[in-house]
């Protein structure tokens, strides 16, 4: 039996910023130095996490890089099982 694939995570880092911290698209793409466009993206599931995006992600919400590699690997898995 096929299960759902897990959220992707740029909507589940979409859901931190705009709800926890009470960010807009902006303020998190001028905190995490990443152009608007591509956050967007992101933030809408088109784009993966890359290393140079997880070393960003890491240090702003005050969690390890590995761990957001790890959760875009944990992704892509859910999408073949």
């Amino acid at each position: 039996m096929k299960r759902e694939p897990l959220e992707h995570p740029g909507i589940m880092l979409k859901g931190i910023f705009l709800e926890k911290y009470q960010m807009n698209t902006q303020a998190a793409a001028l905190m995490l130095k990443i152009r608007e466009p591509i956050l967007e993206l992101f933030f809408q599931g088109l784009l993966p996490i890359s290393l140079e995006f997880a070393n960003k992600i890491g240090p702003a919400l005050n969690t390890r890089p590995e761990m957001w590699l790890d959760v875009q690997a944990q992704y892509y898995q859910s999408l073949l099982d």
